[in-house]
């Protein structure tokens, strides 16, 4: 337990360390264009290599030169975040593109097409839980007036 809370502590400081580097140092000129950010950092347990997941705002093109400045750079980022922590060994970068956020969506496209092509293709079919009683249903005495004894008194 010791070694994943120390991994993980080592991953999240991997993380803030690169993306610093990248933002501030590396001075490629397809970095200039669009929004790149370290989105995990997962290192082995030996610490010897770290895979980098990066999210890139940009088109295909852009995506594929921001990855090949950060594989041309990846030596001069290790060197500088190296120089800033204290780690026994230093674990070597292998920049990987993070395609969560573009798949996600993708899948957002798809449902929204779905959605128009079938307009009712979402909605909540489930039977209702017979043991839950919907809000509105009799309501309650306070909420309710007492018609029988509401004139007569």
């Amino acid at each position: 337990m010791a070694l994943h809370s120390r991994i993980r502590r080592i991953n999240e400081e991997l993380k803030a360390m690169i993306a610093e580097v990248v933002a501030n140092e590396v001075k490629d000129p397809r970095l200039g264009n669009v929004m790149v950010t370290v989105t995990q950092v997962e290192t082995t347990k030996d610490l010897h290599q770290a895979q980098v997941f990066v999210s890139v705002l940009g088109n295909d093109q852009e995506t594929r030169e921001v990855m090949a400045a950060l594989r041309h750079s990846q030596a001069f980022i290790r060197h500088q975040v190296a120089s800033r922590v204290t780690f026994r060994y230093m674990p070597d970068l292998i920049f990987k593109l993070d395609e969560t956020g573009r798949n996600a969506a993708n899948i957002n496209q798809i449902l929204h097409k779905i959605q128009r092509e079938n307009p009712g293709a979402f909605v909540d079919e489930a039977p209702a839980d017979p043991a839950v009683e919907p809000a509105d249903a009799g309501g309650s005495v306070t909420d309710q007036p007492n018609d029988e004894h509401s004139e007569e008194s």
